[in-house]
């Protein structure tokens, strides 16, 4: 029982880390954001007095300060329980994917049994893989739109809509290389690279949300040592 209790407590003592480390690695994005602003302010030589710093130093400040907000919060997002790296953009990560542990709530005192335990290791999965489902989904969207883009932009701005008429300007690049023909290769060009990434990003995304999605649900299932999922009844679905 006192194997138990103690499992308990490492699991609420690991949430509350990760927890508190959340916390500071949200608070680290303001240096982040604030260095930003001061470098991109210095970069536009506007020539503005901030804490009466000339530009250059400006722009040297903003930048150590955003690349040391940035180095901090990486270096304290790592598994409370084994120092693990936890990936960039996991805030709401559920377990971690190197020792197992968990990320989420003991619902109450009787968690410590063993059947409360495998139910928690089940919803830390479904959490987990939803997470990952969200992402892919969000790459087939985008590349969707991306396909959508590069459509338009073949049937709906041909090279004819383009005025030929309308020389361009002779210092360009078009103009010396390609004359009065630059803007239609430039639209069948710029057409023809938004298909080809959106076909690569929708096939990739619909691999990740049918293979991969299965083979990492199997990966975390032996991870958190569950058995295989029933018929009907699983973690991806």
């Amino acid at each position: 029982m006192s194997t138990a209790a103690d499992a308990a407590e490492r699991q609420r003592w690991t949430v509350d880390e990760l927890r508190r480390r959340r916390r500071r690695a949200r608070l680290a994005m303001i240096p982040l954001g604030a260095g930003s602003v001061a470098a991109a302010v210095a970069c536009r030589g506007t020539r503005l007095a901030v804490a009466g710093l000339p530009d250059r130093l400006l722009l040297v400040a903003g930048l150590a300060a955003a690349v040391a907000a940035l180095v901090y919060s990486r270096a304290i997002w790592r598994c409370p329980a084994c120092g693990g790296r936890l990936p960039v953009g996991a805030i709401g990560a559920a377990m971690c994917r190197r020792c197992g542990a968990l990320f989420v709530d003991r619902p109450a005192p009787r968690a410590a049994m063993p059947a409360d335990a495998q139910t928690l290791k089940e919803q830390a999965l479904a959490a987990e893989l939803a997470k990952c489902r969200g992402w892919y989904t969000l790459f087939l969207v985008n590349g969707m739109g991306m396909l959508a883009i590069g459509v338009v932009m073949a049937l709906w701005l041909p090279p004819a809509s383009l005025d030929p008429r309308q020389p361009l300007p002779p210092g360009t690049w078009f103009a010396h290389a390609f004359g009065d023909a630059g803007p239609g290769i430039l639209v069948h060009s710029l057409s023809g690279a938004a298909l080809l990434f959106g076909i690569g990003i929708t096939a990739y995304a619909a691999r990740c949300l049918t293979v991969r999605l299965r083979h990492q649900e199997y990966r975390l299932r032996r991870l958190l040592r569950l058995g295989p999922p029933q018929p009907g009844r699983t973690a991806a679905r």
